[in-house]
């Protein structure tokens, strides 16, 4: 994957904002899936991208915060993404949806200073959800992290509902502290579950 950002996305489909539905810090985002009329053709509707804070600590904790519309933090203490599914004759369009979480770093704490490392992530098991893509790229000297995940295929929904299953990962990041010396730490799981609906 390309080191700049603004590479990973295709000129030929449309990035957005992702849907987001809120309920008691609990966020659902939501990837579209569409064609969306053009003045010479249609322009595929598959990428979303949403932007987080991360607060790191030694000791306890991490905190992951969603950055809303107007700028305002929100902290996350649960996060789904549902990809959403194709209309009859477009399911070829489930296949290129993507979403892109761009994750900021919190880099100076009273601990030191803090930068992600190694690939970011870390995925300690197995994950419930098999069929799926997830790639990572560290951005801006370390302080940024990118998440890309797609081709995600069936999570076991029913009609009229969306079943999630749960990717566990875990952030990791180094910090330096004020006399220099450097350690890696790994956050608890964030609590991020993917899922796609039956039916367009």
């Amino acid at each position: 994957m390309s080191s700049d950002y603004s590479n990973s996305t295709s000129h030929n489909d449309s990035i957005s904002q992702s849907n987001r539905v809120v309920e008691n810090n609990k966020i659902t985002l939501k990837v579209p899936c569409d064609l969306i009329e053009g003045t010479y053709n249609d322009v595929p509707s598959i990428t979303a991208i949403s932007r987080f804070h991360i607060i790191p600590n030694t000791q306890e904790d991490w905190l992951s915060l969603i950055v809303n519309n107007e700028g305002e933090r929100v902290a996350v203490e649960q996060l789904k993404i549902q990809f959403t599914p194709a209309r009859p004759g477009q399911e070829y369009l489930e296949g290129l949806q993507r979403i892109f979480l761009l994750c900021d770093i919190e880099n100076k704490t009273s601990e030191g200073e803090w930068a992600f490392a190694a690939n970011g992530i870390v995925i300690p098991k197995e994950p419930e959800l098999t069929d799926f893509e997830i790639t990572t790229e560290l951005l801006n000297d370390k302080k940024q992290l990118l998440i890309i995940i797609d081709k995600v295929g069936n999570t076991g929904s029913e009609p009229g509902k969306t079943h999630y299953l749960k990717l566990g990962f875990n952030f990791v990041a180094t910090c330096t502290n004020m006399n220099g010396y450097t350690k890696a730490y790994l956050s608890q799981d964030p609590s991020v579950d993917l899922g796609r609906p039956i039916g367009g």
